[in-house]
């Protein structure tokens, strides 16, 4: 058996194992690093909450994916929603949900649904993003043409578990490639450790989404070579989970927040500048690359955020896969963990 998809099992073990711990400490005391917030932003165009209260939003800071929730487009104006952004990552995300100390967490599908059907009291409501949008980035120094040149690399992932992780064993299966024929290993630090890595020829490639992969380009550090979607097929990479007692006792927040999401798709699509003038001005990104970055998520963002069922069954092909078959999701059990949005309005 393959030492690191052994790993991967482990890892969602004690991932489990984490916010099952954090839950019992009571709201507040788990999940620690969703204590360092990233942004707020309020619906009622004060500080702090408006009428509908405040959602607390825990995800990976400067994720280009979630921009449309986690940066300001102007969404909550009106909307009487607070929406404050937590630091977390695919480690913590759980934990922070669990305790009390996030209502809504970001993060990549897999781990998201793994830890659901491990016992986390939350449900998906919807996605911003289908498709597996990650891109395949690979040093500048690095001879490969495509993918398949990459055979006996050495590929960078933040954990086993991760939508990186998902989609370079994806990757590596759709090629052929057995044991022994690429490695992986964890770098910490997110994109900026990963991009460390590549730059210092300690890995030779990792996914990431198009605003780090075409910035690395930019920069000459690395180049894109491939997509995900060509490896992954009809899945959820992005949704958005919330937790249960927050369903049931404020349907309208998450409604709120939806419609924000809306809102700000719908600035992106008219006027994507205002996208690209976050990136430049506030991530510290250059231009040219973050408008190819704007574009290519424009092109792939869930303006509707509902789940089609054959995403969803392919969420379920992505749990079993990142734990090795040992957790199967029925058709059946993935519609419990789907809580549609748009049944809230009723």
């Amino acid at each position: 058996m393959d030492t690191s998809r052994r790993s991967v099992i482990q890892v969602a073990g004690a991932a489990f194992l984490t916010f099952a711990v954090s839950a019992c400490a009571g709201p507040g005391n788990g999940g620690q690093t969703a204590k360092n917030t990233v942004a707020s932003g309020a619906g009622a165009g004060s500080g702090g909450g408006g009428d509908l209260g405040t959602l607390r939003i825990v995800t990976s800071s400067q994720s280009l994916n979630f921009i449309g929730i986690t940066d300001d487009f102007g969404q909550w104006g009106g909307t009487g929603l607070g929406v404050d952004v937590i630091a977390g990552d695919s480690k913590t995300n759980a934990a922070a949900i669990a305790s009390g100390s996030a209502d809504v967490s970001l993060q990549a599908g897999n781990t998201g649904a793994l830890v659901i059907a491990k016992g986390l009291d939350a449900s998906i409501v919807g996605a911003v993003l289908l498709p597996w949008n990650q891109l395949l980035i690979v040093g500048d120094r690095v001879t490969a043409s495509r993918p398949e040149d990459l055979r006996g690399g050495t590929f960078g992932i933040t954990s086993f578990g991760s939508g990186g992780d998902y989609a370079t064993q994806r990757m590596a299966g759709h090629l052929g490639w057995g044991k022994g024929d690429y490695k992986e290993v964890t770098i910490g630090g997110g994109p900026s450790g990963l991009a460390a890595a590549l730059k210092q020829g300690k890995i030779d490639a990792f996914y990431w989404n198009a605003g780090v992969a075409y910035q690395l380009e930019a920069d000459k550090v690395g180049k894109v070579l491939g997509k995900a979607t060509d490896y992954v097929g009809p899945t959820v990479f992005q949704p958005i989970i919330v937790r249960n007692d927050v369903i049931k006792q404020h349907p309208e927040r998450v409604v709120a927040l939806v419609k924000g999401f809306q809102k700000a798709v719908e600035v992106m699509k008219s006027d994507p500048s205002k996208a690209v003038e976050i990136l430049v001005t506030k991530w510290g990104q250059k231009q040219g690359p973050s408008q190819r970055a704007v574009e290519d998520l424009i092109a792939d963002l869930n303006a509707d955020v509902t789940i089609p069922d054959e995403n969803l069954i392919g969420l379920g092909d992505a749990v079993s896969f990142t734990t090795e078959g040992k957790v199967k999701l029925s058709a059946d059990e993935l519609k419990k963990m789907y809580a549609p949005w748009t049944d809230l309005e009723k």
